[in-house]
């Protein structure tokens, strides 16, 4: 305790200093040391005379001008608990966000309101007569789609209504190569084909047995015709009018009921693919094949239900081992790869939810005219695909022609070792018809009406520059499969010859030439 003389008085102060008005106060972190310090020099300061004056006399005059108090270390008491201040921070926290949130939405609304514009095109475009109600003519009066109705739907449609017409019949490889090179700015473009998406074919196989889903291998072809700023057309090319410059097409309507129009064009490509080479067997109606994605859809279904039946307690055994046999006719690429993926699906992924009898049941087996499967390509990739084949035990039966296919077995010839013919017969559940590739019906047609120019019965023939024999020159094209290039070397050197002996004034019938090759 300090003991300060104060007018006869004792004064009893805290070790904490005083707090004398004006002044700041000491901060209560202070320790007792830093606190006794601040006590002794405020008690020098305040009591030491100064300009000769005494302690007494500074001491009267100090306690009679400042008001001394003294401050404790104790903190201050609360007026509310820590409940209630968790409470009100909570509240106000979460009043804070709603408040944020509110004020978010608020603006959201109103830059929708100021920024949102009706758009009344579907009111102000304009539709040619012409294009809704088409003029009749050519040889059979059909309707002539002379104007598209959505040629006036934007201005650089309207650019394009009064350009050459280019109409392409198909919606393939070919054809999408095709329009991803063309420039728009040069045709008007119509795109005629039965399905209104692109498939990826190459990976078809895969999706029969679920490897890839459907969605994966297919893109809308009006996607791709909107780059050129085209049009699209779902219907079937049916016959074309050389003579007229029209295209026949038929599509069915709402009711079900088919029906015809022409389609004029000034350029032609036609790119309508190819169909499965049936090779005059019967019985082609119990098997599948591999050109759509209707058919892979069918071909899923097809093996899921033998594969649901074979399960069933009233199957027999014989039955069984006939749901179970998996026959794919054609060791082409398509053939090939379709069987190594069905034995994928019954070996991997059908053992993990189905019984595991049903895998010692399972075969599969791959029919091929030729001596070996993949013939057109190299030897090795054959013999690698053979050899695969064998260590799965897929069974190959190579020169082998099929003559019939019923609903429950298949019926073929096999050469046997001395060259002699057997006929043999094979119980299946499902059998895959991939035999190559032949005339559609649209591309025969157009073949005999060229007449002479055209003399090959697989596909349409075309010059070096695709153009089409036998039609007027650089009006009509064929791409894909459905064409071929004749490059007749033979026919080219007799018409050089011939033009050489009459640059030289000899008789192209009876002259003679001796050509010499020199050796490297």
């Amino acid at each position: 305790m300090l003991r300060l003389a104060t007018s006869g008085r004792i004064a009893r102060a805290r070790l904490s200093p005083p707090i004398i008005a004006g002044t700041k106060p000491t901060p209560p972190c202070l320790n007792a040391k830093q606190s006794v310090f601040n006590a002794r020099t405020y008690r020098s300061n305040c009591w030491r005379p100064q300009n000769g004056l005494s302690a007494r006399g500074t001491q009267h005059k100090t306690t009679s001008h400042q008001i001394i108090r003294y401050v404790s270390g104790k903190p201050l008491p609360q007026s509310r608990s820590w409940l209630l201040n968790l409470l009100y921070r909570t509240a106000a926290l979460f009043g804070g966000s709603i408040l944020v949130i509110g004020v978010g939405v608020v603006g959201f609304f109103i830059y929708d309101s100021t920024t949102y514009r009706e758009d009344l095109s579907h009111q102000d475009i304009q539709v040619s007569e012409i294009a809704l109600c088409p003029r009749k003519g050519g040889p059979k009066n059909l309707p002539i789609a002379e104007v598209q109705i959505d040629d006036d739907d934007c201005s650089e449609m309207q650019r394009q209504k009064n350009k050459p017409k280019l109409v392409i019949l198909g919606g393939g490889w070919g054809s999408v190569a095709l329009l991803k090179t063309l420039n728009p700015d040069q045709f008007h473009i119509t795109v005629v084909s039965p399905t209104n998406y692109f498939l990826f074919t190459p990976m078809l196989p895969s999706a029969t047995v679920g490897t890839l889903e459907f969605r994966s291998l297919v893109e809308p072809i009006r996607r791709i015709v909107t780059r050129v700023k085209g049009h699209f057309m779902r219907a079937t090319a049916e016959n074309i009018e050389f003579s007229e410059k029209l295209v026949e097409c038929s599509q069915k309507d709402a009711n079900g009921n088919e029906v015809r129009f022409y389609l004029p064009y000034d350029k032609l490509v036609i790119g309508v693919g190819s169909t499965t080479n049936p090779h005059g067997v019967k019985g082609l109606e119990n098997c599948h094949f591999l050109k759509d994605i209707d058919d892979a859809q069918n071909i899923r279904n097809h093996i899921m239900t033998n594969l649901e039946y074979a399960c069933l307690p009233t199957t027999s055994d014989e039955e069984r081992k006939r749901l179970l046999s998996f026959v794919v006719s054609g060791g082409g690429p398509t053939g090939v790869e379709f069987a190594a993926e069905i034995f994928d699906l019954l070996n991997e992924d059908i053992t993990a939810h189905f019984p595991k009898l049903l895998r010692n049941e399972i075969s599969v087996h791959l029919i091929q005219s030729r001596g070996h499967i993949l013939n057109t390509y190299d030897e090795a990739v054959s013999k690698y695909a053979e050899e695969r084949f064998a260590h799965d035990q897929v069974d190959i039966l190579t020169n082998s022609r099929v003559k019939e296919v019923t609903p429950d077995k298949i019926i073929f010839t096999q050469k046997g070792e001395n060259g002699e013919t057997v006929t043999k017969e094979l119980p299946m559940g499902f059998c895959l018809w991939s035999t190559g590739v032949a005339q559609t019906d649209f591309c025969k047609r157009i073949s005999a009406a060229l007449g002479t120019s055209q003399r090959n019965t697989h596909a349409l023939e075309t010059d070096t520059h695709l153009r089409l024999n036998g039609t007027p020159l650089g009006d009509v094209y064929a791409i894909g499969d459905c064409a071929t290039v004749q490059n007749n070397v033979a026919d080219h050197l007799v018409t050089f010859l011939r033009t050489l002996a009459w640059e030289k004034g000899k008789d192209p019938e009876t002259s003679e030439y001796i050509f010499y090759t020199c050796p490297l």
